[in-house]
């Protein structure tokens, strides 16, 4: 497997000092939450959804996308999860702050997690 360059190691236990911005506002009725998430799932030319790939695909699909994901204006100085890499508490830490899904969260797919610095953007 492909080491994916970050700038610099970040373990999920850090991002709990992240205050969590969409529930920290203030003013008039600031403790109505909304929250919105939009679900993109799409395959890539010429090659199968996680369901239905070899896991070497997976892989492949993987690395490719977090290099381009990590090369975006918005996402340069994001943090990546490989997904494979964490340990259960890693990945329940991150479903309780919203950055996964549950599915995604319990996948045997291979899979990785862009973070924006920010926790704004996440993309499984």
């Amino acid at each position: 497997m492909k080491k994916i360059e970050t700038n610099e190691s970040t373990r999920v236990v850090d991002l709990l000092s992240l205050r969590d911005l969409w529930t920290s506002a203030c003013g008039n009725r600031s403790e109505i939450v909304l929250s919105s998430r939009i679900r993109l799932a799409r395959n890539i030319a010429g090659r199968p959804f996680p369901d239905w790939a070899e896991d070497d695909c997976c892989e492949e699909i993987k690395d490719f996308l977090a290099g381009v994901l990590l090369k975006l204006p918005d996402l340069k100085k994001s943090f990546f999860f490989d997904l494979d890499e964490l340990e259960t508490i890693d990945k329940e830490i991150l479903y309780e702050k919203h950055f996964i899904s549950k599915e995604f969260m319990n996948s045997d797919t291979a899979g990785g997690l862009v973070l924006s610095r920010d926790g704004r953007i996440s993309v499984m």
